[in-house]
């Protein structure tokens, strides 16, 4: 059967089909498809070159191209902090170092003990009345050894005080006479012997 060009024509009018075989309806909905998608890539594209700026900006410190570390502030607030290299000042007397009057020995010794301890613990009692002299004799004193003491009053308010009174004589150059005291004369714990006027009578 020979089909002239015209009903050819015809046909494809009717049947609504082009040359590619698509619909018309089909045809342009592709077409806003893909110009979605570019769009979508545009702006992912322009999104991405605002943060690659922003991040040479924050890089290189500014527009200006000054530089500063992280952290420093800017503007009027700079004005306003103290300099890095600015001392705090405390207002009234220093009060006297007491953490060097709880230790014994030289501060190069090759070997440092530390001590917690607590007035009415029975242990550190009977360390302090039959090791420490030894330990002292033997070691601390011949620059082997360095003893330090650290207040661990858990015994009660009782051994909080002595330990405040032991300080006290630390503030005078007695701390470790006062501590050797405290244990000579050790009641049981919690025996309510230390009270003020038996630490005052130690010192």
């Amino acid at each position: 059967m020979v089909v002239s060009r015209r009903e050819r024509q015809v046909s494809e009018d009717n049947t609504g089909h082009g040359r590619d075989g698509l619909d018309e309806p089909e045809a342009r909905t592709e077409e806003r498809g893909t110009r979605s998608r570019w769009r979508v890539l545009a702006g992912a594209g322009a999104a991405l070159v605002v943060l690659a700026v922003l991040a040479v900006l924050a890089l290189t410190g500014g527009p200006d191209g000054s530089t500063r570390s992280a952290g420093e502030p800017t503007g009027r607030a700079a004005g306003k902090l103290p300099t890095a290299t600015s001392t705090p000042t405390v207002a009234g007397p220093t009060p006297p170092a007491v953490f060097s009057a709880l230790t014994l020995g030289r501060d190069d010794a090759p070997v440092t003990i530390v001590e917690f301890g607590d007035y009415q613990c029975p242990n550190c009692g009977q360390f302090a009345r039959e090791i420490k002299p030894r330990l002292v004799r033997e070691y601390v004193d011949k620059g082997v050894v360095r003893l330090m003491w650290r207040d661990f009053p858990f015994y009660g308010e009782q051994s909080v005080d002595a330990a405040v009174a032991a300080r006290a004589a630390g503030r005078q150059g007695e701390f470790w006479a006062y501590h050797d005291a405290l244990y000579a004369n050790q009641a049981p714990p919690r025996s309510g012997k230390l009270t003020s006027d038996h630490l005052r009578g130690l010192a």
